[in-house]
C-alpha cells in the first residue's frame, strides 16, 4: 500500500514536474521570440539608417564634385578670362553637407579642392590681366601665350589629381569601387599628366579637363 502510494506520489509528482518543466519551456519560448523579434527589428532599423545614410552621403558627395567638375571646366573652357560662372563661395557650400556626412577621407580632400580653387582663379585672373594689350596694362612686351597659361595649367592639373581622388575615395566609401578602377586612375593620371606638363597646345588640354 505504501509502495502503491508512493508509486501514485512520484507518478504525480513527475506529472507535475514536468510540466513545471513544459511551462518554462515555453516561457523561454516565448522569451526568446520576444528577443528574436526585437533584434530583427533593430537590424531592420539599422539597415534602413545604413541606407539612409548611404543615400544622404551620394547625394552630398555627387552636389559636390559636379559643382568642382563645373567650375574646373569654367576655367578650362575660357582660361584667360577674368571671371567665372560659379564662385568657391559656392563650391564651399556644397562642401558643407561633406563635411556634416562624409568618410573622414573624403572630407579632407573636399577642403583641398576648395582651397586649391582660390590659387587656379588667382592664376587666370593674373593671366587675363596680362594678356591684355601692352599699352593698357602698362606692360613693356608682349606676353607668351605659353608662359599665361603655365600657372592656369599647372593649378588646373592639381584641382583635376584631386577631383579624380575624391572619387576613388567617394566610391570605396559607397561600396562602388570596381576592379576596373585601376584602368581608369591610370588614365586619369595620364591626362592629369599632360595637363601640368604639356608646353604645347595648352588650351587642348585644358578643355578636356571638363571631360
Amino acid at each position: 500500500m505504501i509502495t502503491a502510494g508512493a508509486a501514485v506520489f512520484a507518478g504525480l509528482g513527475g506529472a507535475g514536474l514536468t510540466a513545471l518543466i513544459n511551462r518554462k519551456n515555453t516561457k523561454d519560448t516565448l522569451t526568446a521570440a520576444r528577443l528574436t523579434a526585437e533584434e530583427q527589428r533593430q537590424q531592420t532599423h539599422r539597415r534602413e539608417h545604413e541606407i539612409w545614410l548611404r543615400d544622404q552621403k551620394l547625394e552630398a558627395y555627387t552636389d559636390f564634385l559636379a559643382t568642382s567638375d563645373a567650375l574646373l571646366h569654367d576655367v578650362a573652357s575660357n582660361p584667360l578670362g577674368d571671371k567665372t560662372h560659379l564662385s568657391v563661395a559656392e563650391l564651399a557650400t556644397k562642401r558643407g553637407k561633406v563635411k556634416v556626412l562624409g568618410d573622414p577621407e573624403a572630407r579632407k580632400i573636399a577642403r583641398e579642392i576648395v582651397q586649391e580653387f582660390s590659387p587656379l582663379l588667382r592664376a587666370q585672373r593674373k593671366a587675363s590681366f596680362a594678356s591684355q594689350d601692352p599699352a593698357e596694362t602698362g606692360s613693356e612686351r608682349i606676353p607668351n601665350r605659353a608662359e599665361l597659361l603655365r600657372p592656369v595649367r599647372e593649378s588646373a592639373g592639381r584641382v583635376a589629381a584631386l577631383n579624380a581622388k575624391f572619387v576613388r575615395v567617394i566610391r570605396n566609401d559607397l561600396g562602388a569601387a570596381t576592379d576596373r578602377d585601376a584602368d581608369v586612375d591610370a588614365r586619369n593620371q595620364d591626362f592629369i599628366n599632360r595637363m601640368t606638363k604639356s608646353e604645347t597646345n595648352e588650351e587642348t588640354v585644358l578643355a578636356e579637363s571638363g571631360n
